[in-house]
């Protein structure tokens, strides 16, 4: 699922939820890099990291569907 459709469709659930967020990577000399999620919905925060984007985006679905702040599966 590590693709760029699969992202966004990630992506577009938690928008169509009313999500707001932003995603950034950050990377060493060594080539590690993680990938950083961070959003607000309502009076909500999530914040999730992975070792790709999609990790992280899928991080950031299950911590929504968690608090119940997102619908469907």
């Amino acid at each position: 699922m590590d693709n760029h459709a699969a992202v966004e469709d990630l992506i577009g659930r938690l928008h169509r939820a009313g999500w707001r967020f932003v995603d950034t990577w950050a990377g060493d000399a060594g080539g590690a890099v993680a990938w950083f999620v961070t959003g607000f919905g309502s009076e909500h925060v999530v914040r999730a990291e992975g070792p790709t984007r999609a990790a992280a985006w899928r991080q950031a679905v299950e911590q929504a569907r968690a608090m119940g702040m997102l619908c469907g599966r």
